[in-house]
């Protein structure tokens, strides 16, 4: 099935206007808006919709991110979640904190964000 993820961010809250930056002090909160949505268009126009058909089914919200200077893992967020009945998005503030490096040692961190449905399945001999 699928569905859209739109992200801005990242954002450090502080001094107005809260635009989204792309360096980001180590140590300090950095914010990602998204939304998940799924289409409430019907398919071929009359099959039922990505949002119906997606409805009450489990996903998973990741923020996952990569240090790019070491090459090894950063921080995670994982959010379960479950697609809304008549609802077709669903809005979600991320927060994290990257690490702080070493003096005079900047490091590079690629961040991504991505849902993950959990769809049951079951096999029938």
């Amino acid at each position: 099935m699928k569905k859209d993820l739109i992200v801005v961010g990242p954002i450090q809250l502080g001094i107005p206007p809260f635009k989204p930056n792309k360096i980001i002090a180590g140590g300090e909160d950095v914010f990602f808006l998204s939304t998940v949505a799924t289409n409430p268009l019907l398919i071929n126009g009359n099959l039922p919709s990505a949002m119906t058909l997606m409805a009450g089914r489990p996903y998973r919200l990741r923020l996952e991110t990569m240090n790019l200077t070491n090459v090894a893992p950063g921080p995670f967020i994982s959010i379960p979640r479950t697609f809304p009945v008549g609802i077709p998005a669903q809005t979600f503030l991320l927060g994290i904190k990257l690490p702080t490096p070493q003096e005079g040692r900047p490091e590079l961190f690629e961040i991504k964000a991505r849902p993950t449905h959990q769809l049951q399945t079951s096999i029938h001999l």
